[in-house]
């Protein structure tokens, strides 16, 4: 992810907070074998992102 952050330009730290995070939940679903498509293309096809926490986060 910091790699990517650096060579797309994006802000340093607090400043691509979300972004890095949409791009965690890309790469997530990517090695799952969910999508093959580039990062760009795949924000644009996504309608939302649920973040669930589990009540006990050690679980």
């Amino acid at each position: 992810m910091e790699e990517h952050a650096q060579k797309a330009g994006w802000a340093p730290g607090e400043g691509s907070k979300l972004r890095m995070s949409y791009y965690m939940a890309y790469l997530a679903q990517r090695y799952a074998g969910n999508t093959q498509i580039p990062y760009e293309q795949w924000l644009d096809s996504v309608g939302e992102i649920e973040v669930k926490t589990p009540e006990n986060p050690t679980e």
